[in-house]
């Protein structure tokens, strides 16, 4: 689960330097990095960037901007690559 986090971090941090002309966009990833830094649960920082994203869009007419889509599409491409992230299936 860790490398899933890892990874996840690695792109919010990718994504911040895309957004940083838009305050919302960038409270929304830094928000997401605090809480992967702060070791809150995988599962629970996906959903809440999941809800934020939807709550952003809200927001703002419906409309992301690229960076924010490219995450949504990534956070929802395959909904089990994060559900069990980390697990093995050996037992």
């Amino acid at each position: 689960m860790q490398d899933n986090g890892q990874n996840l971090k690695k792109i919010l941090e990718e994504l911040r330097q895309e957004t940083v002309n838009d305050r919302d966009a960038t409270k929304l990833i830094n928000q997401g990095l605090s809480k992967l830094t702060q070791g809150v649960n995988f599962d629970k920082v996906v959903f809440e960037l999941n809800r934020d994203l939807n709550n952003y869009s809200l927001v703002h007419g419906f409309k992301l901007p690229q960076a924010l889509i490219r995450l949504k599409i990534m956070l929802n491409e395959n909904p089990d690559k994060w559900k069990f992230a980390g697990l093995t299936g050996s037992i």
